[in-house]
């Protein structure tokens, strides 16, 4: 009835229907003033994430704004300002955003989970557990309401590895590493640590060429250029590393790249202690922190002192790492060392003792804080406090049986060996009477390499000791502590004794359990040799996996060499046991070896003078077993 009142040639009804009249216009002009803020908003927010995207953070800021404006309670709105404002530079406002949008005691809004545990960590002293668990409580909510968010299990990963939790690290980067190169290029560096080294260059080399693309389409991204040098590095590419950073420093200027730089060159002139270049490098490491950083971080004040110590310059060091000692106390121990290295041992064993002192209380505070007990024992270890040093490892055993601990206390265990037994003029007898310290350290880790070494060094050193290693070996095959590397030792015992046939049932034993240990494929090697009838082609197969693991061992071409010999290939034979010579040169059985190979091929004068050389180290007692 009411419309009808419009009709043309029916004014008589326009009064009567001027109260629809209004409410139809009321309600066009709502539904104009909606449609126009959802489309302003659609626009503000746009703008507002292409200008995150361009780091354009001031105008980010007002589009942001704006649309809090619009509605205050969007959470999409209030994460966007927070975002804007950390670009700014203005963390606390950010903050106050963030909170609101994610609190601590439960789940709310994920992308603001994750920003906040980004800020945690990236502000967390290496030390500060406390702000890596409030990070890893954001990220495990994030991962809660989004367990496919790529950032937050970089992120967790990152606060495990610091928390030495490194196989939940793995877990959470495995997830996205396929997909993000940074967190390729953490797995990878996990998995070098831990000697995984062909998957660890398969994650690098996918992360490398990753950053190699980025880098391209943006010069500007420092970054990626930092990232991709990195991956560089794990590829053993370092000269192209070393250019990208250097490249990066004439575009950007001075400030930026320097650090890493500084550390691939102490990296280089660790991995080559004696290039002649070394102590340049060491320099440069210093010049590049001191001449371009107005402030030092934590990582450059440690990288000056291990630069400072690899100069022999103790009190330079010390005094980078005492501005440490705030963020990181375990550099306590550290300073110890390094002024036994001054030659000021009085002070060496106060600030060890103070050390101890602090590390004692800080267990007392938190027993059950391995990273405490660790150090306390360290501590114990530099004062010589070896009973000491165990039982404060072993006092966590029954409740923290981690590989951690375990290979802590077997290490307390050889140190005390190397302590008490006195080193290689050590008489049998002392070395004897502590064997006992060495089963200990394999009575909780049963492949310790340091006690396994030190055990092969004893037995090619007499026979006298060799039973008594042996004994004690075979009781622990009895208790069911049996392993590759005491198969190892026991067939190496047998070697010195001239067992060959014990020699291989136990070498065979440990070559089939694990065959990726270097001496374990050379001994079986020598064994092979001299059995009855030799399997000289046998050896030689098992010398060249050796010489594969372990390219640089000496010993190694030296048993190459005579197999060689065995097989009356004297060319090779003499070309083998040449590369040997220089490291070797007081070998009896080496110059005896060259003698044969140089008769053999004519060379009589070169064969007399290594035959007379043989025989001096004969009766000089350098005729000692191989092994």
């Amino acid at each position: 009835m009411w419309l009808v009142s419009f009709l043309p040639g029916e004014p008589r009804y326009l009064i009567q229907g001027s109260p629809l009249l209004i409410v139809l216009a009321a309600a066009a002009c709502l539904i104009g003033v909606s449609a126009t803020d959802h489309n302003l908003s659609r626009k503000y927010l746009n703008a507002g994430r292409a200008a995150i995207g361009e780091h354009n953070f001031t105008y980010a800021s007002i589009c942001y704004q704006r649309l809090v404006a619009l509605d205050a309670d969007n959470p999409e709105y209030r994460y966007g300002l927070a975002v804007s404002t950390v670009g700014l530079g203005d963390p606390e406002r950010s903050e106050a955003i963030l909170r609101t949008l994610a609190p601590e005691d439960r789940l709310g809004y994920a992308p603001a989970h994750v920003v906040l545990a980004r800020l945690l960590i990236e502000r967390a002293a290496p030390a500060d557990r406390r702000a890596l668990r409030r990070a890893e409580g954001h990220l495990l909510r994030a991962l809660q309401s989004d367990p496919a968010n790529a950032e937050a299990h970089l992120l967790i990963g990152r606060v495990y590895a610091q928390t030495d939790r490194s196989k939940l690290a793995e877990e959470h980067w495995r997830r996205v590493a396929h997909d993000d190169p940074v967190a390729a290029l953490c797995l990878a560096e996990l998995l070098a640590g831990r000697h995984e080294g062909q998957e660890s260059r398969e994650y690098a080399r996918f992360a490398a060429t990753r950053f190699s693309r980025l880098l391209t389409a943006s010069q500007q991204d420092d970054e990626t250029r930092k990232r991709y040098a990195r991956a560089l590095l794990m590829l053993g590419e370092s000269t192209k590393a070393e250019r990208t950073l250097r490249d990066g420093i004439a575009l950007r200027g001075e400030g930026i790249f320097e650090p890493l730089l500084a550390r691939q060159l102490y990296a280089r002139a660790t991995a080559s202690p004696d290039d002649p270049a070394r102590s340049k490098w060491l320099h440069d490491v210093i010049d590049l922190l001191t001449t371009t950083r107005p402030q030092f971080s934590v990582d450059d004040h440690l990288l000056m002192a291990y630069a400072h110590r690899g100069l022999n310059q103790p009190l330079e060091a010390i005094e980078n790492l005492r501005a440490v000692l705030p963020a990181m106390p375990e550099m306590q121990t550290e300073i110890a060392r390094l002024y036994r290295q001054a030659g000021d041992p009085e002070q060496a064993e106060r600030v060890a003792t103070a050390a101890l002192n602090d590390f004692t209380r800080r267990i007392a505070d938190e027993p059950d804080q391995l990273r405490w007990r660790l150090l306390a024992a360290d501590a114990a270890t530099s004062l010589k406090q070896h009973s000491h040093a165990v039982d404060l490892l072993t006092a966590a055993w029954p409740k923290q049986r981690s590989p951690l601990l375990t290979n802590a206390i077997a290490r307390a265990y050889t140190l005390w060996w190397d302590d008490v037994a006195g080193g290689a003029e050590a008489s049998d007898d002392v070395r004897r009477r502590n064997l006992h310290l060495l089963r200990s350290a394999l009575e909780y880790r049963s492949n310790d390499p340091v006690a396994m070494n030190n055990l092969l060094r004893m037995c090619a050193s007499a026979r006298s000791i060799t039973e008594d290693v042996t004994r004690m070996l075979d009781q622990m095959l009895v208790d069911g502590k049996a392993s590759p590397s005491v198969h190892t030792v026991l067939g190496t015992a047998a070697l010195v004794r001239d067992d060959i046939d014990e020699a291989l049932r136990h070498l065979r034993l440990a070559y089939a359990q694990n065959p990726n240990v270097a001496v374990t494929a050379n001994n079986l090697a020598v064994a092979e040799m001299r059995a009855t009838p030799p399997n000289h082609k046998r050896a030689l197969e098992l010398v060249d996996h050796a010489i594969a693991l372990v390219p640089t061992q000496l010993a190694f071409h030296e048993t190459r060499g005579e197999v060689l010999v065995r097989m009356q290939r004297w060319s090779d034979a003499v070309a083998e046991l040449e590369q040997a010579l220089p490291g070797m040169p007081d070998n009896a059985a080496l110059h005896a070896a060259l003698a044969t190979s140089y008769r053999r091929l004519g060379m009589d004068k070169l064969a007399a003078e290594h035959r007379q050389r043989a025989e001096q180290l004969k009766l000089q007692g350098q005729n000692l077993p191989r092994p």
